[in-house]
């Protein structure tokens, strides 16, 4: 268990600088939503929303007009999008076939059907709240109801310390007031948006005073505001980054079942690979296979000496045992150059030729080229250690003979052939036995047929005679 022994000790250390130092310190470093690096400033969404609407917003809280007046801003950004109620022709007019008692009607999260109310929709005017630049409150409010529709993304803000208000027990003037769904999760902003819209006309029916009601009411304007001035690309941003950066658990090592007799013959490796190392040059665990892909690589390259294998003996933690790590430092290709040949149908590419599209499918010039010893022919050397170049003509070990393979399999297939030919031949001569056997017989029938017929004839002659 010695190298166990140490492996888990190294782990131990190791585990615990993450767990009471490294990691700990990671979390603190999450992006915060809330920090001011992440509010857009100046003439964004989110400004130009309390603007539009603080004429209506500011009447609702001070109860000028009261909380109906509160209901223009939020008609305008449920009903007032493109396609809805927000006139494409007139784009600072409400669109009125839109307000039909259907398409403009709602559900709030206690399942009461809410209808928005056409004269709710004011167009540009929204009691003329000034806005930078000439724009209109129609066009910011319609831009802010594109948004909200999709409410995967759009929920609504919440503050430090916060926690969902509301259980299942809670009155429905309790749920429609809280920006909380009764399971903890938060509302979408267009959802809060319809149980308000409901309320400000029945919050009193729903057991809500006007001061709870304009604390909504306030809370709603500047969460919607706040998530309009948000920075979400830079965020986002941030965030992945911090998820990237998280630093790994280290991986306890595996406890061997037994202790290992090559941990007391070799003692502890020098060198621990570990299952994350990587070796820097090509490597394999097989020396055949490392050997025959070099040798190729090295024939490829256009060299005729191939590079030595490097056998490094390693102790794998995954496994807990030693292995062998084969490997081959790198070696710069040939420099040889060959010319273009059209009689031999090459070309020069490099340090190597290539040949014409087809030529080693031309069987005829194939076994020219090999025979006249224009292709050579290489052999691996074993005790030099480089590929030798040979030839048909001038290697006497090697020597032309007949694919013996291909002649038993050609062989083969004209013996079967041949059986099929002569069952063809034997099944022919038994059908033409079946019908010579029929023209006798119907011979026969014929030659009966007429002796019968004189016979008849010479009796009636007879008897009239």
């Amino acid at each position: 268990m010695i190298q166990y022994e140490k492996d888990y000790q190294d782990w131990l250390d190791d585990h615990e600088y993450w767990e009471d130092v490294d990691h700990p310190g990671w979390e603190t470093r999450e992006p915060d939503p809330a920090d001011p690096k992440y509010t857009i400033t100046g003439e964004n969404l989110g400004d130009k929303f309390m603007q539009a609407g603080a004429s209506c917003y500011n009447s609702a809280i001070s109860s000028t007009y009261g909380l109906g007046c509160y209901k223009h801003i939020l008609a305008h950004i449920l009903d007032y999008s493109e396609g809805k109620g927000y006139s494409s022709t007139e784009r600072d007019m409400r669109d009125d076939s839109w307000y039909d008692g259907v398409k403009n009607q709602y559900k709030t999260s206690t399942d009461e059907l809410v209808t928005i109310d056409s004269s709710d929709i004011t167009g540009a005017g929204m009691h003329y709240s000034s806005l930078p630049s000439g724009e209109k409150n129609s066009a910011i409010m319609a831009e802010i109801s594109k948004k909200i529709d999709d409410e995967e993304k759009y929920k609504v803000a919440i503050k430090a310390g916060e926690t969902c208000d509301v259980t299942e027990a809670s009155s429905d003037g309790e749920k429609l007031l809280s920006k909380w769904n009764t399971d903890g999760t938060l509302k979408s902003i267009k959802q809060w948006a319809k149980d308000l819209y409901f309320l400000c006309d029945n919050y009193a029916s729903k057991g809500i005073t006007k001061g709870e009601m304009q604390a909504s009411v306030k809370d709603f304007q500047e969460g919607l505001a706040g998530s309009m001035s948000f920075n979400e690309e830079l965020f986002n941003q941030d965030h992945k980054a911090w998820v990237d950066s998280e630093p790994k658990e280290p991986i306890a090592p595996v406890k061997p079942e037994e202790p290992l007799l090559e941990d007391y013959i070799n003692g502890i490796p020098e060198e621990i690979v570990h299952p994350d190392k990587k070796i820097e040059t090509t490597s394999f665990t097989n020396e055949n296979e490392a050997q025959w892909y070099i040798n190729q690589w090295y024939k490829m390259e256009g060299l005729d000496k191939t590079a030595e294998i490097k056998d490094e003996k390693v102790f794998n933690t995954t496994t807990n045992s030693y292995m062998h790590i084969y490997s081959v430092d790198n070696i710069n290709k040939s420099t040889t150059t060959y010319t273009t040949n059209a009689e031999w149908g090459t070309e020069e590419n490099e340090n190597y030729l290539v040949l014409q599209e087809g030529m080693l499918q031309n069987d005829v010039w194939l076994h020219n080229m090999i025979k006249e010893g224009f292709i050579q022919i290489q052999v691996f050397d074993e005790f030099e250690h480089k590929f030798m170049d040979t030839s048909i003509a001038v290697d006497t070990r090697l020597e032309e003979v007949h694919d013996e393979e291909e002649i038993k399999k050609a062989e083969a297939e004209y013996e079967a052939a041949l059986n099929k030919i002569n069952k063809k031949e034997a099944k022919a001569d038994e059908e033409l036995s079946k019908l010579e056997a029929e023209r006798n017989a119907i011979s026969t029938q014929q030659e009966d047929l007429k002796k019968i017929i004189r016979d008849n004839i010479d009796l009636s002659f007879k008897l009239f005679s």
